[in-house]
């Protein structure tokens, strides 16, 4: 997103204005503002604001929309962070996919060519609630991924 009157180069959130002291820290990070395993976030400045409650978010609430009136058997929610690909479970610290859906993913990453992939704990080393990944494939079945398509760097 492309803000000409910031100094900011990436804008990671929404605009909502969570932040009156310094308003370019306001907003909700739409891919924690998913009803799968989420969390509150303490800090409605910080870079992973999760929102007052999942999808409290119009931009979540349209993708559920989106996801509710289609039956998608897949998706991919490309993100602009890295050369990797992630995917489910990303709240969680360990892999505990379902033997098929482990061989579909190893397959995409292959065909794709991701150096690294695998759940948020294995790919950035930490783990994320409210995922849109995560409630994609836990409450609509849906085999759902993010590639990370750009450099780690500006």
């Amino acid at each position: 997103l492309a803000n000409e009157k910031s100094l900011m180069k990436m804008i990671r959130k929404n605009r909502r204005p969570t932040c009156p002291n310094d308003p370019e820290d306001g907003g909700v990070d739409i891919n924690r503002n998913f009803a799968s395993h989420w969390a509150p976030v303490e800090q409605p400045c910080g870079e992973e604001n999760a929102g007052s409650h999942p999808f409290s978010e119009p931009e979540a609430q349209a993708l559920r929309g989106l996801v509710e009136e289609y039956n998608f058997s897949m998706a991919m929610n490309f993100h602009s962070y890295g050369r990797m690909l992630t995917h489910p479970y990303n709240w969680a610290d360990h892999k505990s996919l379902p033997k098929r859906d482990d061989e579909i993913y190893d397959e995409v990453s292959l065909a794709f060519k991701f150096p690294l992939f695998g759940s948020a704990s294995e790919t950035v080393g930490y783990t994320t609630s409210g995922e849109m990944d995560d409630w994609m494939y836990s409450n609509k079945g849906i085999i759902s991924m993010s590639p990370e398509i750009g450099p780690e760097s500006g």
